[in-house]
Formats: structure tokens, sequence, C-alpha cells
């Protein structure tokens, strides 16, 4: 087979079966086969040109299996082809972060950014490292730089976690705007909504996505439930805070510790109504 890759190699055939190997590589890595992978890998580089094609994916494989030299190798070899090549110079970021060489990696992004000031890769990853550098300003610059251009959940969420100096109401904002793609996004950024409408006194708000939680999140209904009661009873709605806990309760919901902080904040009748509550669907306690 390599004779005649060698045989054909400059006219279309060997264009064909240069293609076939790159193919075959391609699929033997993605089932993890990396040692015959880098085999037909080095077989079309032979006559790869300057498409780079399986220099790069080469690099990848080189990365996957932590021979990151190599994979260094091959990503310079394609930057001194093609020095305004995103994705070859967010790779070397990612490499040097793989190495824990966190200055170079920086280096990598920074030119990056010279070039696309939005590049979602490098502006996440730096953002990353900065927080690895213990230099919060920095991480928190780059982030909301990506804001400007991604509100996905990922990039939320990184801002969620670096924003205690953000006011509520920017947080909330930041929630909001935030781009879901699968129902577990979608639940985490409600739930995020919800402690920032109750601990801010947005009770109407709050009660509001409960009704909503309790349906589309039916696994933890009876924690939504007895939130739903909390509220309900410290607005002085009592009957109708006494019947959500009572549901919250039938579900099996039960948190001793968010029970006393309730039943302290009430008159003792009401304390007696709770009380027995409990005992009716847990006896045992």
């Amino acid at each position: 087979l390599a004779l005649l890759f060698f045989s054909c190699a400059g006219g279309p055939e060997g264009d064909v079966l240069r293609a076939d190997y790159f193919n075959l590589a391609r699929d033997l890595q993605d089932a993890g086969r990396y040692e015959r992978a880098e085999y037909y890998y080095k077989l079309a580089l032979r006559g790869d040109g300057e498409r780079g094609d399986s220099l790069f994916n080469l690099s990848l494989l080189y990365l996957e299996t932590d021979r990151t030299d190599m994979a260094l190798d091959c990503l310079n070899e394609l930057y001194g082809r093609d020095r305004e090549n995103l994705i070859v110079m967010d790779n070397l970021g990612v490499v040097y972060s793989r190495r824990e060489e966190w200055d170079q990696a920086l280096d990598w992004y920074k030119k990056v950014l010279e070039i696309f000031p939005w590049d979602r890769t490098a502006l996440y990853n730096g953002a990353l490292i900065y927080t690895r550098k213990e230099m919060p300003h920095e991480s928190l610059a780059w982030l909301e730089k990506l804001r400007e251009r991604d509100k996905g959940y990922k990039t939320a969420m990184a801002l969620w976690e670096r924003s205690d100096e953000k006011s509520w109401q920017e947080k909330l904002l930041c929630l909001e705007e935030t781009e879901t793609e699968t129902e577990s996004e979608k639940l985490d950024i409600s739930r995020k909504k919800l402690d920032l409408y109750r601990d801010n006194g947005m009770d109407r708000e709050a009660l509001a996505l409960l009704a909503v939680l309790k349906e589309s999140d039916p696994d933890r209904a009876g924690e939504y439930l007895f939130s739903e009661g909390e509220l309900l009873l410290l607005a002085n709605r009592s009957e109708e805070g006494l019947r959500a806990l009572r549901e919250a309760f039938r579900k099996g919901y039960k948190d001793e510790g968010r029970l006393s902080a309730l039943k302290v904040q009430f008159s003792p009748s009401l304390q007696e109504n709770i009380n027995q509550l409990v005992a009716l669907y847990f006896p045992e306690d």
C-alpha cells in the first residue's frame, strides 16, 4: 500500500489515496486506536503539501495522548506556514495550558486576540488561566469581553463563579440573557434565578418561577413545594403555605435545618401546625 502511495502521490490518484489515509486515520483516532491512526496520518503527510489537515489532526492526537512536545512540533510547523491561523494559535495555547506553562499559553491567546478580539477559545481559556494565577480582575475582564458576543451557558457560569462584586441586578441580567441548549442548563439557570429572587425580596417572581419548576423538574418537586410554603407563610398566607408544606412532606421532602429556621419566625400556634404536619408524614421521627 505504501508503494502504491509513492507511485501516484503526485497526481489525482495520489490526492485520492492521501484523502483515504486521512479519513482512515481520523476514524481510528475517534475509536481511540491512536497508534494506527498515527501511522496513517504519517502516510498521508508524505504528500500533504501545504494543507496541513493531517498535521493538525496529528497534533490533536499527540495532545490526547499527552505527548505535548510532539503536539508542539506539529503546531509550530503549521504556524510557520500561516501566522494568522487562529485555530493553530488557539491550540498552541491549549498545549501550553496542558503543560501548565501559563505565561506561554497567555502569550498565544493574546496573539489570537490581536487578530480577532472576540475569539471565544482565547477569551475563555485565558480567563481560566488568570483565575489560576489568582488575578480575578483580569479573568473577569476577559469573560466580560467574551460575554459581548457569547451569551452561552458555559460563559455565563464562568462569569457567575466570579461575580461576587456584581450587584444582584447585574447577576440577574446575566442569567436572563443566557442562551441554554439543554433542559439541564435551563433548570440550572432557573434555580439560580430563584435564589436571587428569594434573597432580594422578589417574592412574586419567586412564586411564579416555583410554579414552573414544580412541573419542569418533578424530581425536586418536594423541595420546590417547601420553598413555596416558606414564601406563602412569610407573606401571611398561612392556609396556602401549610397546604404547600403538606404537599412537600407528602412527597417525602424534609430538611431539618430549613424546618427549624422556618418555625422560629412564627407564632407558637403556627409552629404547632407545622409540627403536626411533620408528625403526620414522618411519624417515625
